[in-house]
């Protein structure tokens, strides 16, 4: 009988190198990204900075956004149908 609250120690069978070797580092760089591309958004928002610069903020900050929604869906844990 598995225990559902210990932590895998290998990967599931089938998962590709390249996704167990930078498990760790993509989805914290994403937040890092998402929290300074918007932070900077509202500061160029309220300075006297070209729209330009916020409009790239701001797709910088939709982008990271996004990926962040990809990475989850991609790499959420199956259902366990056990309950």
């Amino acid at each position: 009988m598995s225990d559902p609250y210990r932590a895998p120690t290998a990967p599931r069978p089938g998962t590709p190198a390249h996704q167990v070797a930078g498990r760790g580092v993509l989805r914290p760089l994403l937040w890092v990204l998402l929290i300074a591309s918007a932070a900077a958004n509202g500061i160029s928002s309220m300075t006297d900075l070209s729209p330009l610069v916020g409009i790239g903020f701001g797709l910088g900050t939709l982008g990271c956004a996004g990926a962040l929604i990809l990475h989850h869906y991609r790499h959420r844990r199956p259902a366990d149908p056990t309950g």
